[in-house]
């Protein structure tokens, strides 16, 4: 019945494809895409955790991780603290120093000038700052100054032989100023500021009476 042609095409019909079910291929997709689905969130968990685990991690080790630069900049500023104590003690040496050499009295004339009048108190200083002012408005020379001073603390204290003791120092510094004469007028608020050397007072005291010989000069 079937011919020579026939029996040599029937192997090409065994080699035709059979077409896939579509219930399988639905199947497959769905299944792919449940699952990478269900994967993801479990990776964005993980991820989470991890940059959270990676931050902690950061921010317990940023004073460790520094710690080398914290121990120099303390290093460093302890440094520059001596250096700046160094120079302020240098300094205030020098000006000392040159305060001493300019100095006509040495710091030690003066405290031994006040240690011996102790008689010379900061209200009899007052007593001859009222009486100079009294006979000089605003200048005198030394010798009138001098002879005031002394008539004031004598009728003060009621002692005709009351002086000054090594009252010679003060006469030094008056000598010292430029172009200094006998017969030349001077601020009588210089002469008081310079007797004020030999009152016998705490430190305070004596610059409430310079400031009071000041408002009385302005």
């Amino acid at each position: 019945f079937l011919g020579p042609r026939s029996l040599v095409a029937q192997p090409n019909l065994l080699r035709v494809p059979l077409p896939l079910k579509p219930s399988s291929l639905r199947f497959s997709s769905t299944t792919g895409a449940g699952s990478s689905s269900s994967s993801t969130p479990g990776n964005n968990g993980d991820s989470s955790e991890k940059k959270k685990a990676a931050d902690d991690d950061d921010d317990s080790n940023v004073f460790l991780d520094n710690l080398g630069k914290i121990f120099g900049l303390c290093i460093l500023s302890i440094v520059l603290m001596v250096v700046r104590s160094s120079r302020g003690s240098t300094n205030r040496g020098n000006v000392r120093d040159e305060i001493e050499d300019t100095a006509v009295l040495d710091p030690v004339e003066i405290e031994d000038m006040r240690s011996l009048n102790e008689e010379f108190s900061a209200d009899l200083f007052r007593k001859v700052v009222g009486e100079v002012y009294s006979k000089f408005p605003e200048e005198c020379t030394y010798k009138e100054f001098l002879s005031t001073t002394m008539s004031t603390l004598r009728k003060a204290t009621k002692d005709p032989t009351f002086s000054i003791q090594v009252g010679h120092n003060i006469d030094r510094v008056v000598f010292s100023l430029p172009q200094y004469h006998d017969e030349k007028t001077y601020p009588n608020s210089l002469f008081l500021t310079v007797l004020t050397m030999a009152v016998y007072s705490t430190v305070n005291d004596r610059i409430k009476l310079i400031f009071e010989i000041a408002a009385r000069q302005s």
